[in-house]
């Protein structure tokens, strides 16, 4: 993984600012509360396509990992896997 894309990562789980998984992250993108998407490697693609669309459609940057989903659940601290990690907007 990019070590400047882990750095973010890590920096917005310490400020709290992270939303964790598909559908979370599609809910926050429809409120406008998310100003990054970081998209695992093993990410399904119907996934994708729709986290793609709807981050198109709001303007919000998507970040694409070469990590896998178990690799950003492992950086997370996170006993699962990740596929989809959104980034909040700062308040």
């Amino acid at each position: 993984m990019d070590i400047k894309l882990e750095r973010e990562i890590k920096k917005a789980v310490e400020e709290k600012n992270t939303v964790l998984g598909a559908n979370s992250t599609l809910k926050g993108l429809a409120k406008k509360q998310i100003k990054t998407v970081i998209v695992a490697d093993t990410c399904p693609d119907a996934i994708k396509e729709k986290i793609n669309k709807s981050a198109d459609d709001k303007g919000t940057e998507i970040k694409p990992s070469n990590a896998s989903a178990k690799d950003l659940g492992a950086l997370l601290r996170k006993p699962f896997s990740v596929g989809v990690i959104g980034i909040k907007k700062s308040k």
